[in-house]
Protein backbone atom coordinates (compact mmCIF):
# COMPACT_ATOMS: atom_id res chain seq x y z
CA UNK A 1 0.00 0.00 0.00
CA UNK A 2 1.11 3.51 -0.74
CA UNK A 3 0.20 6.59 1.25
CA UNK A 4 -2.24 7.54 -1.50
CA UNK A 5 -4.02 4.19 -1.23
CA UNK A 6 -4.42 4.67 2.51
CA UNK A 7 -5.85 8.17 2.06
CA UNK A 8 -8.36 6.99 -0.55
CA UNK A 9 -9.50 4.02 1.51
CA UNK A 10 -9.76 6.07 4.70
CA UNK A 11 -12.57 8.06 3.06
CA UNK A 12 -14.73 4.91 2.94
CA UNK A 13 -17.02 4.45 5.98
CA UNK A 14 -15.69 2.02 8.56
CA UNK A 15 -12.23 1.88 7.05
CA UNK A 16 -10.71 4.99 8.57
CA UNK A 17 -9.76 3.38 11.88
CA UNK A 18 -8.42 0.21 10.29
CA UNK A 19 -6.30 2.15 7.81
CA UNK A 20 -5.08 4.47 10.55
CA UNK A 21 -4.00 1.53 12.70
CA UNK A 22 -2.35 -0.17 9.73
CA UNK A 23 -0.46 3.02 8.91
CA UNK A 24 0.76 3.41 12.49
CA UNK A 25 1.75 -0.27 12.63
CA UNK A 26 3.69 0.09 9.38
CA UNK A 27 5.57 3.08 10.78
CA UNK A 28 6.34 1.18 13.99
CA UNK A 29 7.66 -1.81 12.05
CA UNK A 30 9.76 0.48 9.86
CA UNK A 31 11.21 2.21 12.92
CA UNK A 32 12.01 -1.16 14.51
CA UNK A 33 13.72 -2.30 11.31
CA UNK A 34 15.79 0.89 11.15
CA UNK A 35 16.81 0.47 14.78
CA UNK A 36 17.80 -3.15 14.17
CA UNK A 37 19.84 -2.23 11.10
CA UNK A 38 21.61 0.72 12.71
CA UNK A 39 22.15 -1.11 15.99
Amino acid sequence: LTTTDIKIQSNEPGRSNAMNELNQESKRIADNAKAALSG
